[in-house]
């Protein structure tokens, strides 16, 4: 298992946790546009007029 450190707080994770994730668990807040756990990154952000 990775681990971080993300504002002075130490966090292990499971491999394929992205930085959001991670920093989500030790209630750290990331401000973030497109991002849905249910989405994979190429998706998250398209628009449907």
């Amino acid at each position: 298992m990775p681990k971080l450190t993300i504002d002075n707080i130490p966090v292990e994770v499971p491999a394929g946790t992205n930085v959001l994730e991670a920093a989500r668990q030790v209630g750290v807040w990331i401000p973030h546009f497109c991002y849905h756990p249910a989405l994979g990154s190429v998706g998250a952000c398209r628009f449907a007029p």
